[in-house]
């Protein structure tokens, strides 16, 4: 795994005085969870003013949907795939006060802790069963990070599970990927009766400062309120 890393790292990480535009952020979306943590643990000094080079608005949108969904500023939000903590400081202007992270950089989680505005944050393989209770969260938000689930389908359970009943989960995922199987996971959660969709939006701007994605690939965000 280690060995792994290196090489991903030596070809697809850019180095870091070239800027945001230049980091390959469609090649780390296959890497394994070892080479994934590295990137972002690379990235994470800088992360949040490259981001906002590039025009990313997501974490701002996401709690401004909270808000419109009645999602109470009280109540505990899980903020899955927290990074750095920038959806965690939308949450926080916007009102909530009771936020939980987690991520698989250990750098990320630094910064993270260090915007003070969490009331825990820990390590967590998005891929693996959440370290959370069953009937958690008032709500769940997944921001940016749904390409690297090894299966979404999973994921989007295990956030079911741990959103309290009436409960909202909130999730971005790439336009160029919501159709046919994901398309069809959404059905089928609400189709068993997990969930039902509040407001699915049309594509967004995801990234339009970096070449790769600019008006070729934007977003979705997704809202539905769990059973």
């Amino acid at each position: 795994m280690v060995a792994r890393q290196s090489n991903y790292r030596e070809t697809s990480l850019s180095d870091k005085n070239t800027g945001a535009t230049s980091r390959n952020l469609k090649g780390i979306q296959s890497a394994d969870a070892d080479s994934l943590a590295g990137f972002y643990d690379d990235w994470a000094p800088s992360y949040d003013t490259e981001l906002e080079e590039l025009g990313y608005e997501a974490p701002g949108q996401a709690a401004a949907l909270l808000k419109a969904h009645g999602v109470p500023d009280g109540g505990p939000i899980l903020d899955a795939c927290c990074g750095t903590g920038l959806a965690g400081r939308k949450l926080r202007e916007a009102g909530f006060t009771r936020v939980v992270g987690f991520d698989i950089s250990p750098a990320s989680i630094e910064e993270a802790r260090r915007s003070a505005v969490y009331e825990r944050v820990f390590k967590q393989d998005m891929n693996a069963r959440l370290d959370s209770p069953d009937d958690t969260y008032d709500a769940v938000l997944c921001i940016g990070s749904m390409t690297y689930a090894d299966s979404a389908e999973q994921l989007l359970r295990e956030f079911c599970r741990v959103a309290r009943p009436g409960g909202i989960v909130l999730f971005t995922h790439r336009s160029d990927f919501w159709s046919g199987d994901f398309a069809a996971i959404l059905d089928r959660l609400e189709e068993e009766g997990l969930w039902r969709p509040l407001e699915v939006t049309e594509p967004q701007p995801y990234l339009p400062g970096h070449p790769d994605f600019a008006d070729t690939i934007k977003v979705i965000y997704g809202v539905f309120r769990v059973a």
